[in-house]
């Protein structure tokens, strides 16, 4: 089944966030919806996949076909009581989804729920009835969804807007080996507001009261809401979106956004598009991309006075060398070309690119890194900078030498004013690592 989902503009790479599974109401971003149930899934007139539980009938019991109340006579023409008991259950009483004209008698509903949420579903072995379905569905009020449609692999999405409510119905069908398979559910909206929604964001945070003081607004193209939404789960957040003035240089208004929260007290690393205010208890994430702007918000909390230890571990990067960003333990990083690689941290060596990591907010003080190869073998020996400001191109830092002993590297980092760090493969090995340890103090 074809859902919806948001998909933020890459910010789950740049960000290190998950998506959410509600639709666009702007039209300015973009809907990644995942593959439609291949024919594999649904036994031929009989089953569906085990991954959709529940019944039409009653929650948690076997998946049935509902052939009764059917027309004995001809192809039937409505969806029988058993039918429209499903519809109901699964649509949150919606019963007005039309029945597609050229299904035959032998047709199953098989609904339930699976891992996007609770639908309607109906299948039937007949012919391709994609063309007359999108009549029936647009006759009925149904509007296409180009976005999470394919012409070329033959799945098609309509959506309905439910009375006095921002849900939807969401319906998709596709035509594959001789079945024809109908999907239905509630696709869940967006909120959204006129103005931008300070008192969703202080309750989300904990807060009595939030305003402009804590957390600057940003201007949208005349007449456009905020749009918002908040993550419970993994790194909870929440986050605020709209569209911006046709034709906005979107790298001015990111730096002008950056000035506003460094106004207000914040540390920025506007290379990185993160901020984070100790005096508020907030970290912020921002970008502009495709026409409009995206500010993410969360709780920070500053380490405790003492000393402490960060470890990267290899499943914290992801398994291809795609990857930009992470934030882990509240710290943020910034990196390119390190992958995990199955047991190992890899930073890809200098003739194909030079893996490389740095933090993009300050640490109070780094004290060592402590680096554990996986073997010494063609092994590429990392070099550390160190900096009180951020590493960049007119700052390179102070390199830190490692003493060894077997397999672990130790970065001892005598300058106390140093926040800010880059470890990078200068060598012609892939350097392949099991963790790299983090110690800093907090004073």
């Amino acid at each position: 089944m074809k859902k919806s989902l948001i998909a933020l503009m890459g910010l789950s790479l740049a960000l290190g966030l998950s998506a959410c599974n509600q639709r666009p109401d702007s039209p300015s971003e973009s809907s990644l919806p995942s593959a439609p149930l291949s024919s594999d899934s649904v036994d031929s007139g009989a089953s569906i996949d085990a991954s959709i539980e529940g019944s039409s009938s009653e929650q948690g019991s076997d998946i049935a076909s509902s052939s009764s109340d059917r027309s004995e006579e001809g192809l039937p023409s409505a969806w029988s009581e058993s039918d429209l008991a499903a519809m109901a259950l699964y649509l949150n009483g919606y019963t007005d989804l039309p029945f597609p004209e050229g299904f035959t008698e032998n047709y199953v509903e098989a609904s339930g729920t699976d891992s996007d949420g609770e639908c309607f579903v109906v299948y039937d072995t007949c012919e391709d009835l994609s063309s007359s379905y999108a009549l029936q569905l647009q006759e009925s009020g149904f509007v296409y969804d180009e976005l999470s449609s394919s012409e070329e692999e033959g799945y098609f999405t309509y959506f309905h807007d439910i009375a006095d409510s921002i849900d939807e119905i969401g319906v998709q069908f596709y035509y594959e080996q001789g079945e024809f398979n109908i999907f239905a559910w509630i696709e869940e909206g967006t909120p959204s507001s006129e103005t931008f929604p300070y008192d969703e964001i202080a309750a989300f945070l904990g807060k009595e009261t939030l305003s402009a003081s804590e957390v600057p607004s940003f201007a949208l193209a005349e007449g456009e809401p905020y749009y918002y939404y908040s993550i419970e789960e993994g790194y909870k957040c929440f986050t605020v979106y709209g569209a911006i003035e046709e034709g906005s240089d979107e790298n001015a208004y990111v730096s002008a956004y950056s000035a506003s929260l460094s106004a207000l007290g914040y540390v920025v690393s506007e290379k990185d598009q993160v901020a984070r205010s100790e005096d508020f208890g907030i970290e912020a994430s921002y970008m502009a991309n495709d026409g409009s702007f995206y500010l993410l918000l969360s709780q920070y909390v500053k380490a405790a006075v003492g000393d402490h230890s960060l470890s990267l571990l290899p499943t914290d990067f992801p398994s291809d060398y795609g990857g930009t960003s992470l934030t882990k333990e509240g710290i943020a990083f910034s990196y390119s070309y390190i992958c995990d690689a199955g047991n190992f941290i890899q930073f890809r060596n200098a003739s194909k690119g030079s893996g490389w990591i740095a933090n993009s907010l300050a640490f109070d003080s780094l004290k060592s890194i402590v680096i554990t190869a996986v073997s010494t073998d063609f092994y590429g020996i990392l070099s550390l900078y160190v900096s009180s400001s951020p590493i960049d191109e007119t700052n390179p830092g102070t390199k830190v030498e490692p003493t060894q002993s077997n397999t672990v590297f130790t970065y001892n980092i005598a300058d106390e004013s140093a926040k800010y760090f880059k470890l990078i493969d200068e060598q012609n090995y892939a350097s392949k690592n099991s963790e790299i340890v983090i110690n800093y103090s907090v004073a």
